[in-house]
């Protein structure tokens, strides 16, 4: 599979497939932003960009939250670092979703790398079902059942004491 084949196959098997939902591309991201929160099918590069790959992260915040500014986000956020939820999607394909929970990575997060290149089509078209059905029928009605009570405790039990710790739970105390 090439650069071409996994690109139209992300679109036809995520991206479509989560439209009806409110999704939409970003450049070579998914996000969906409505008026309580925001999530995110990062797809990273940099230095997490590797040849024949695609790495991808799974992000959620709720809207009040300043980003790493401090400033007020009024569009959506396409840096990880204004997410407090992220998570490799493989992670949540086999843990139920009442352990998803908030992990503080604030600089350093990990992130799922999909392999295409030389990997048979079948296989890859495979993965991004999973990947579609995975954000569709799991991590959407745990993103719209996530409260900013419940994410503020999630955030206060695993925090490590950051400096964007602090200031999420000031929004979240200041929202309540």
């Amino acid at each position: 599979m090439d650069k071409s084949e996994f690109d139209s196959a992300f679109r036809a098997l995520v991206a479509d497939r989560l439209a009806p939902h409110g999704f939409g591309l970003k450049g070579e991201a998914l996000y969906l932003r409505d008026t309580e929160k925001t999530i995110a099918l990062m797809r990273l590069g940099g230095r997490m960009a590797e040849p024949g790959s695609a790495a991808h992260l799974l992000c959620f915040r709720h809207n009040m939250l300043r980003d790493k500014w401090e400033k007020p986000l009024a569009r959506t956020s396409v840096d990880v670092a204004d997410y407090p939820f992220k998570f490799r999607p493989s992670d949540l394909v086999s843990t139920p979703e009442a352990k998803w929970t908030y992990r503080s990575q604030i600089l350093h997060f990990d992130y799922d790398r999909l392999h295409w290149a030389g990997q048979p089509q079948p296989a890859v078209i495979q993965q991004l079902e999973q990947l579609g059905a995975l954000i569709e029928t799991r991590f959407l009605p745990w993103a719209d059942a996530m409260t900013p009570r419940r994410a503020a405790e999630l955030i206060s039990k695993h925090s490590e004491n950051a400096w964007i710790e602090r200031l999420w739970l000031e929004d979240y105390a200041g929202a309540a």
